[in-house]
């Protein structure tokens, strides 16, 4: 997992990491702090089970912006996997149940719709929606206008997931008129 910032301009604290979560303040200049949580979870589902509580321990933290981020390794419903196996109820709960602990809601994002794809051909292949961006109402209020994007696969079969918190607007050439 590899995290990305301007330092002159945000400063990003680490209160605490185990072997799946990093949880962090970040503040940028001249603002109030928020709690970010990257994590790249466990395949296991009793390790996946550790790392839930302990990321609902970080959201007991009343009257705090949150964001939780990464590949999370579930998916949270039928529609977010194509191939393989149908993922089981118990399956399609467990990251559910982590969002409504936590008062979790998914910012969706742009681009491809599968974060991951095991790289095989044909009826083999499989393509999942395992990593995402998450944040409570507060983060949500606070950061408006931020933008979620699923960039291409790199050197791996994970795509890489962009966030960025004061997107540009883009400029739109228009024609020339007398």
């Amino acid at each position: 997992m590899v995290m990305l910032w301007n330092e002159e301009e945000v400063n990003i604290q680490t209160t605490s990491q185990s072997r799946w979560p990093i949880h962090a303040v970040v503040t940028a200049k001249f603002h109030r702090p928020w709690i970010m949580s990257t994590i790249y979870a466990s395949t296991n589902k009793v390790c996946r089970k550790r790392l839930w509580d302990e990321v609902n321990g970080v959201g007991g933290i009343q009257d705090t912006e949150r964001m939780v981020m990464g590949d999370l390794n579930t998916i949270g419903s039928g529609k977010e996997k194509v191939g393989g196996r149908k993922p089981t109820a118990n399956q399609l709960e467990e990251l559910k149940n982590v969002m409504n602990k936590n008062g979790l809601i998914d910012l969706g994002a742009h681009g491809p719709k599968w974060t991951w794809k095991n790289k095989r051909v044909s009826l083999a292949n499989i393509k999942e929606r395992l990593s995402r961006v998450m944040a409570n109402v507060m983060w949500c209020n606070r950061f408006a206008n931020a933008q979620v994007s699923h960039l291409p696969y790199f050197n791996s079969d994970h795509r890489v997931i962009l966030v960025d918190l004061e997107p540009k607007k883009e400029f739109r050439h228009r024609p020339y008129r007398l």
